[in-house]
């Protein structure tokens, strides 16, 4: 299906109904062209790829099912705090793909429970507030980059995935904060050597339950503030586990540092 531009209606969906889309590719969606009667709804489901042509801003909740696919093809997407969000639903695996993401804060890009992912492929997440994740899992392909001067509160019991060949950039400003309602310390996973968790003047935020990264490589950039709230070096942050094959590569650029503003950091490599 090819959406129109502009105000012109594509797509009605009458009062009271829940339409699920399978199996097609949505071309130039944009609300504009779809709409909603009273208490109905729009689901994106297994098989539907949603594409972008231009830069757009949500006027309502984007809920997506199955396999399923957001892809931005380098636009930019602005959500909004209150009703205007992006959901993967239960069991859902929701692909978002060369999209900038802007004003994203509260929860308003979630996993609708902890059966579901969400998979960042070249994105950008713009905070405009701080953001909190509480369900779900995340996997990074290829580039996930946090910006602005706010937090990202990890807090799900399911794993935050960095792949091979992959990076997770938390930029200048933003703070990534581990909190996951668990104790767990390693759900902050880094595949392999190639798989990159890089820091560029940003925060590493933690609880008492400190994350422990093996395996892939720290990138430092600038400064590297560490916040934890270990009481001891139990609860540290910790890099690597004493197994040779799971140290973390650590990689500090000219003029880098790391700062441990408060709390304990554990070096717990083999080499």
């Amino acid at each position: 299906i090819n959406f129109p531009s502009g105000s012109t209606t594509a797509l009605t969906v009458d009062a009271g109904i829940t339409t699920t889309l399978e199996n097609m590719i949505l071309q130039n969606y944009n609300d504009s062209s779809v709409s909603l009667g009273a208490g109905s709804s729009l689901i994106f489901g297994n098989n539907c790829h949603v594409q972008l042509t231009k830069s757009d801003q949500l006027t309502r909740p984007w809920f997506f099912a199955g396999s399923s696919i957001l892809d931005g093809r380098n636009m930019q997407l602005t959500l909004n705090q209150a009703d205007q969000y992006i959901a993967a639903r239960e069991e859902a695996m929701l692909t978002i793909a060369n999209l900038s993401l802007k004003n994203v804060g509260f929860n308003n890009l979630r996993c609708i429970n902890d059966n579901a992912s969400i998979t960042f492929h070249n994105v950008s997440c713009h905070l405009n507030s701080d953001f909190t994740f509480s369900t779900g899992a995340i996997n990074v392909q290829n580039d996930l980059k946090i910006t602005g001067s706010s937090t990202f509160n990890f807090t799900t019991i399911k794993n935050l995935t960095i792949n091979s060949a992959s990076r997770l950039t938390i930029d200048d400003g933003a703070s990534l904060n581990y909190a996951p309602t668990t104790d767990t310390r390693t759900l902050l996973t880094l595949t392999d050597s190639t798989a990159q968790l890089y820091f560029n003047n940003a925060t590493l935020v933690a609880t008492a339950t400190g994350p422990q990264l093996t395996k892939g490589t720290l990138i430092v950039d600038g400064n590297m503030n560490i916040q934890s709230s270990a009481a001891s070096s139990a609860e540290a942050i910790t890099f690597g586990d004493g197994t040779p094959s799971n140290d973390l590569i650590i990689n500090l650029m000219p003029a880098a540092g790391i700062k441990i503003l408060s709390g304990y950091v554990n070096y717990a490599n083999a080499n």
